[in-house]
């Protein structure tokens, strides 16, 4: 496998769970709808609707910046590890709340760590996305994914099928777990050859509830539902991702692809 460093197992995950506070954020809500149902207070209420819904409004902010202070704290711990730039950038829902992401080289690849939502018909999915830059061109595309039921969020991301060929690589319990297609059958064959990659890959699908990695235009963007509140999980999945692009790079060299066909370059 490329890379000069060793590729750890997944040691488990441990995410900073914010059920508790969702929790506390529904008894709340509740509450509030009692006070509309009971004669005592539904006057009150109607009364002063504006009042409700602010109160509401302000009640959801502060269980938003909770959240998000918990997941930065993950987030700034991963990047003084790595050696990455920790940044908060300004949210669109929530003024008063930024949203954290990473950012910088890490193992020799630009790479980049942020919140990611995909939006589907019936509903909005939030995954966290991690990007890594590739070096060399003529990069077949390339996904890996869960065989999971397709949601419609899921398949929003699918998109470009008529130009993929589904792969094998014949291992039993990866083609049973993780789906695989690409423009090069023979690439997307050659990039799982490498050894222990594929058992990485599907040590990360054991632990996440659904993931799909997108290789196109000479990036590979790693998407998972909800967000990772783990460092040492998010560390090993990087490593792992940042092994899967050395492999891609080393075996794109010397390739030319051209609409699904591809053909090593004479030396």
């Amino acid at each position: 496998m490329n890379g000069n460093f060793e590729l750890p197992m997944i040691p488990g995950r441990r995410d900073q769970n914010p059920q508790f506070v969702n929790i506390v954020f529904a008894v709340i809500v509740g509450i509030f709808i009692l006070c509309i149902v009971f004669p005592v207070t539904r006057e009150y209420f109607f009364a002063n609707p504006l009042l409700f819904v602010l109160i509401l409004m302000v009640i959801y902010g502060v269980k938003e910046w909770i959240l998000t202070q918990a997941l930065n704290d993950v987030w700034q711990s991963f990047a003084r590890k790595t050696g990455l730039t920790f940044a908060s950038v300004r949210s669109l829902g929530i003024p008063f709340i930024k949203q954290p992401k990473i950012e910088g080289v890490y193992h020799d690849h630009p790479m980049l760590i942020r919140k990611y939502i995909v939006s589907a018909a019936e509903y909005s999915q939030l995954y966290t996305a991690i990007e890594i830059s590739l070096a060399g061109n003529h990069i077949p595309k390339m996904e890996i994914y869960t065989r999971a039921r397709l949601s419609a969020a899921r398949r929003a991301l699918l998109g470009e099928g008529r130009q993929f060929v589904p792969v094998k690589v014949d291992a039993k319990q990866f083609d049973r777990k993780l789906f695989v297609k690409s423009e090069s059958e023979s690439f997307a064959q050659a990039v799982l050859s490498a050894e222990g990659l594929k058992d990485h890959l599907l040590s990360i699908e054991s632990f996440a509830t659904d993931m799909k990695i997108i290789v196109k235009d000479n990036k590979l963007l790693y998407l998972e539902k909800n967000l990772i509140r783990d460092n040492a999980y998010l560390l090993a999945v990087t490593d792992i991702l940042i092994a899967l692009a050395g492999q891609i790079e080393q075996t794109a060299v010397g390739r030319i692809v051209t609409f699904g066909n591809d053909r090593e370059v004479p030396a």
